[in-house]
């Protein structure tokens, strides 16, 4: 009785999606000339980052299981993650040209309450200002501290 209603509720849930997500993707020209797209709030959550735990930690030392062997120091972005994370950009970017909110080349706008992110040479972003002196990028600019 359980694996019937599971296979049914999967099924409604996929076939509801997939109207929706149909719905939203192809817009005839009547509603095009009636609405216009003006700005676009994207939340997005960080993508794939390796956890703050290890398998040496309290959390680490209770489990029976098996820790994987991540590749990226703890909570930086994996491999795999960088790489969603540009599939995300690219999709993104394509569609906002799409509906006419960028052109092809431009550089995407700043808001005024984007907090500047601090990023060292390997790319990680930095939680606090760097106390130590190094090469270190704000707001796409180079900037050394001496």
């Amino acid at each position: 009785m359980n694996r019937f209603f599971y296979r049914f509720f999967t099924t409604v849930t996929i076939i509801y999606s997939l109207t929706e997500a149909n719905a939203q993707i192809k817009r005839n020209e009547t509603f095009r000339s009636q609405y216009q797209l003006k700005k676009v709030v994207v939340l997005s959550r960080h993508n794939i980052r390796s956890p703050l735990s290890g398998p040496e930690s309290a959390l680490g030392r209770i489990t029976p299981h098996q820790w994987f062997a991540w590749t990226s120091a703890p909570g930086e972005l994996s491999l795999r993650g960088g790489v969603l994370e540009t599939e995300m950009g690219q999709f993104f970017r394509k569609w906002l040209v799409s509906e006419g909110l960028m052109q092809e080349n431009e550089l995407p706008a700043e808001g005024n309450t984007r907090q500047a992110v601090i990023y060292d040479m390997q790319g990680r972003r930095l939680n606090n200002i760097p106390q130590r002196p190094g090469i270190y990028i704000k707001d796409r600019q180079k900037v050394i501290l001496k």
